[in-house]
């Protein structure tokens, strides 16, 4: 299946419910197989902004330690032209 123009690389921070401490974090690509370990969200997002940056469209999507959306770093352009 081919990807259309509009489409971006997502790239999700999640806490790592399987690790042996509850300050693991990990970083996994959308539609793809597990990603890095790391041991602070901070280093997550760093990890995943990193590789979002590779991508000529790409988001990183962060979640809390009770899995909802905390914020969002989109990279790249946006070819919306809307306001807000």
């Amino acid at each position: 299946m081919a990807r259309s123009k509009q489409s971006r690389t997502r790239y999700h921070v999640l806490p790592d419910h399987d690790a042996a401490s509850d300050e693991r974090w990990k970083v996994r690509q959308e539609g793809g197989r597990e990603g890095e370990a790391c041991r602070t969200q901070r280093q997550a997002i760093s990890a995943a902004r990193a590789r979002a940056r590779e991508h000529e469209r790409s988001q990183v999507i962060v979640h809390g330690r009770d899995g909802r959306v905390r914020t969002e770093y989109t990279h790249g352009s946006d070819p919306r032209r809307t306001p807000g």
